[in-house]
């Protein structure tokens, strides 16, 4: 046998070989569900490829359906979202971060308030006795928690950028109405005289509301201003601002106290007699 035969009969195989390999989907699927799985929802590439809704399902109130469609549907899509948040390597949020340290400035100020109320108490039981004078306040303490607050707010824009456009979509002439959060998250809203439709076609009509919505919020996003570059020299500055803040702080907090401590004498002296004693004791 020649080798052109040969090399004809490896191509045919070649050839046959990938005709029975299914192609693989570019697209993976996620599948949201809610109501004890009598609304289920699938999505692909970002976008809402089916809708199911059983006869059951369709005999509930407008309202009812409305949430249990809006957790369906973004159950679905956060499960495409999934592996990205994977990737993000613990990555700490900022919003989170920033809420912690609202927490912790309330919980600082009002500590600083308390422990500088109890020096001027004691301050004030033995003054007279000892000559004990000076200010325990927060020294700044107020101003260093605002610094690292906005500093806080500059790294937050840094990482998430521009906040995106909200998108809305409907379908059923205007029946059915959907709000695409530019956070993500998706709200769907039936009117009543929809569920009179069949369970088949009110679900495909809700897929193409879905869809429009999220068209609508990508197309807005697509034409916003391009987001403004961060200055990484002014962040890091504010850094350094909020750090020598930090160290100036404790230093002007311990001098008050040291100064606090020092202060402490001989009983003032009145008329030749302590003043502790002007009362014979």
């Amino acid at each position: 046998m020649s080798f052109d035969v040969e090399l004809r009969r490896a191509r045919a195989a070649l050839g046959q070989a990938r005709a029975d390999t299914p192609p693989a989907d570019p697209r993976p699927e996620a599948t949201g569900a809610a109501y004890e799985d009598q609304v289920r929802v699938v999505a692909a590439g970002a976008r809402v490829t089916s809708v199911v809704l059983t006869d059951r399902a369709m005999k509930l109130f407008a309202e009812d359906l409305s949430g249990h469609l809006t957790e369906a549907v973004n159950a679905a899509l956060d499960g495409l979202r999934a592996p990205d948040t994977e990737d993000a390597g613990g990555v700490p949020d900022p919003g989170a971060l920033a809420q912690r340290m609202r927490e912790v400035e309330a919980y600082g100020l009002r500590m600083m308030e308390t422990i500088g109320r109890s020096v001027d108490e004691a301050v004030d039981r033995v003054r007279d006795r000892t000559g004990m004078h000076g200010d325990a306040g927060g020294h700044g303490l107020a101003a260093l928690f605002a610094q690292s607050l906005e500093t806080l707010r500059q790294v937050s824009a840094a990482i998430e950028g521009p906040e995106m456009p909200d998108g809305t979509g409907e379908s059923a002439d205007g029946r059915i109405q959907v709000l695409a959060r530019g956070g993500g998250r998706v709200e769907v809203t039936l009117d009543p005289r929809v569920l009179r439709l069949p369970a088949e076609e009110t679900a495909g009509h809700v897929m193409l509301a879905v869809n429009a919505a999220l068209d609508d919020r990508d197309a807005k996003a697509a034409g916003a201003p391009a987001p403004s570059t961060v200055d990484t020299e002014e962040l890091a500055r504010s850094v350094r601002r909020a750090q020598d803040m930090s160290l100036e702080h404790m230093q002007r907090y311990t001098g008050a106290v040291r100064q606090l401590m020092s202060s402490i004498g001989e009983p003032p002296v009145r008329g030749g007699i302590p003043a502790e004693r002007e009362d014979g004791g």
